[in-house]
């Protein structure tokens, strides 16, 4: 693995990565951690949208009434740092890539502006939901070890053949919360993957990811996506980011993805 990604730490630097979004998110009423607790939804349905940065500025606008933004310390945008792990093999990668239910990911992620770090068990049953299991471990994962092996065990996330680091990840979040629902979404700005010696970054990309207990049907933010046109399209950050980073692994199921990445994002298919 390659070593660890600089995060962008000043303000004047992040902001080139998604001009215009300050501004937009300073229309929003804010909403505080304490106070996302009851719309935790580890247990949902996830709907994902994939768009270009203009698009993504141009819904939140539209869609500001509705929702409340997280705040944390003044901020409105929040840095993610994940590590992946997956066998030898890339198990967990060929499984999403046969699609086949009842597979998991494996991650660790710091909410770095939270300063909390979790060793998350992120799985998909057969009707289409996501569960997620978290260890806190207080700080980036880099080996599985005594403390999370029992964790990963109980939760039937370790295979016999191990896990490794695979992939880093690190992008920007906004979150918003609904102020009339049980509705959670997110908007991740900034992609950027490393993996086998190589960096790829997304700038022009945002997912956008409706957290909610049944579909989309009700959703504000979803309406407003359907009125322009922008359809639900399914996305893994783990699997497009193996993709991209020159791992040799299979990857036909996810070519559609990739170009589609390449037109909107700056990433180059392999």
């Amino acid at each position: 693995m390659p070593a660890t990604m600089a995060l962008l730490d000043r303000p004047d630097e992040a902001a080139t990565t998604r001009p215009g979004l300050d501004d937009v998110l300073g229309r929003f009423e804010s909403v505080s951690l304490a106070e996302m607790d009851g719309v935790a939804l580890l247990d949902r349905r996830d709907t994902k949208y994939v768009v270009a940065l203009a698009d993504a500025l141009a819904v939140l606008g539209e869609a500001r009434d509705a929702y409340r933004v997280l705040e944390i310390d003044g901020r409105r945008v929040h840095r993610y740092r994940t590590v992946y792990f997956d066998t030898p093999g890339m198990a967990l990668f060929r499984a999403h890539h046969r699609d086949e239910p009842g597979r998991f990911k494996v991650r660790c992620r710091e909410y770095v502006d939270s300063e909390l770090t979790l060793l998350e068990v992120k799985l998909r049953d057969k009707r289409g939901r996501t569960a997620k299991r978290r260890l806190p471990t207080g700080h980036l994962v880099e080996a599985i070890g005594e403390h999370e092996r029992p964790f990963l065990a109980k939760h039937g996330a370790l295979p016999e053949a191990g896990l490794s680091p695979r992939l880093r990840n690190e992008f920007e979040r906004v979150t918003l919360v609904s102020k009339t629902r049980e509705e959670r979404l997110t908007v991740d700005f900034g992609l950027t993957f490393a993996a086998e010696g190589e960096t790829v970054a997304l700038p022009g990309l945002v997912v956008i990811e409706v957290k909610e207990p049944g579909g989309v049907r009700e959703s504000a933010f979803a309406a407003v996506l359907r009125q322009r046109h922008i359809r639900p399209r399914r996305f893994s950050k783990y699997c497009v980011g193996v993709a991209l980073t020159g791992s040799g692994v299979k990857h036909n199921l996810f070519k559609p993805d990739l170009r589609f990445v390449a037109r909107i994002g700056g990433g180059a298919p392999r």
